[in-house]
């Protein structure tokens, strides 16, 4: 086998028509996307879609049936990969921890693995970092969820990576750890640390993330910044309106005339999509009807709604766990 993949010199983490099988399901299918430096790219798609898959395919705990999987140009087989690895930070589902032990004694444990010595300073930065300061003493077994995650970032970012891949990051935490966890995230790439995380909390990667990969049944479907995205739904998403209550009847007639959908919101404005190229078409069609706007403004996108129209999930499919 090769020791260096041909990916983008600049790629922390290039697919390369990568598959996988389990038995006859396919839960990859020759997917292509690589992680720049300094992003935070999220993974996102409905569930089952083969995001959990792919992040252990890079780490080398699941092997690809074809293509290949990249960190830092290296991918498992090649003697390069187990520096690639260390070069790295990991959380992958909910992480493994010793319950007996504390939440201090199992970040040591970890530490000694990595050859970092147990008084070495970032053990107590990283629990502070995480918002485990006060617990540290307690056994992990005592530890909600939501405390295991943390624990489970600070082991991922002990050894200063270059890169840290999390899954579900911010699985268990109350709202407040998870603004909390989104906000350290985002302050990664200031420090050199890529970052590529995967959730089912879309608003949480719209707030967080700067670069999308969106898969579906292990392809991929859009790979692009946050803003493309959003740029691209705000073309299709509509427009919000309001009239004089005395015309509203005669704005929704006029605009279904043209072809647009028209619909009443609670609040006495006007929902208006459909293919609509400007703002201008809208009020033109209007004034030819003798409709007069008092308001006319672009309806707000958000990163869901994308996901769900590229997808073609209902907002009840959303993906709630790892897939």
């Amino acid at each position: 086998m090769e020791d260096s993949f041909d990916a983008p010199m600049t790629a922390l983490v290039h697919f390369d028509n990568v598959s996988k099988r389990y038995g006859s399901r396919t839960v990859i299918d020759s997917l292509s996307f690589s992680v720049r430096p300094g992003s935070v790219t999220g993974l996102l798609g409905p569930n089952g879609a083969g995001k959990s898959t792919a992040m252990r395919l890079l780490l080398g705990i699941a092997h690809a049936n074809a293509g290949r999987a990249a960190l830092f140009g290296q991918s498992a087989g090649d003697r390069g990969f187990r520096d690639a690895l260390h070069r790295c930070g990991a959380l992958i589902e909910e992480p493994s921890l010793y319950a007996n032990a504390s939440g201090r004694a199992n970040l040591e444990i970890q530490a000694a693995a990595l050859g970092i010595k147990r008084r070495d300073p970032r053990l107590d930065r990283m629990l502070e970092l995480v918002g485990l300061s006060g617990r540290a003493g307690d056994k992990t077994k005592k530890y909600s969820l939501g405390m295991r995650q943390r624990l489970g970032l600070a082991i991922a970012l002990l050894n200063d990576p270059e890169l840290v891949i999390l899954d579900e990051p911010t699985n268990g935490l109350d709202p407040a750890g998870v603004v909390e966890i989104r906000e350290l995230i985002k302050s990664l790439p200031a420090s050199g640390t890529t970052v590529l995380v995967s959730s089912h909390l879309l608003s949480e990667v719209q707030k967080t993330a700067d670069h999308v990969v969106i898969i579906d049944r292990g392809r991929l479907v859009r790979d692009d910044t946050v803003d493309g995205l959003l740029a691209t739904a705000g073309s299709n998403g509509g427009f919000v309106l309001r009239v004089n209550d005395s015309h509203r009847a005669a704005a929704v007639s006029a605009l279904a005339a043209k072809g647009l959908t028209a619909d009443f919101s609670a609040d006495g404005s006007i929902l208006v999509t459909g293919e609509i190229t400007a703002g201008s078409q809208i009020s033109q069609t209007l004034a030819e009807a003798g409709v007069y706007l008092d308001e006319l403004s672009p309806q707000s996108a958000d990163l869901e709604a994308v996901f769900l129209g590229m997808t073609g999930t209902s907002s009840g499919d959303v993906p709630g766990g790892a897939a």
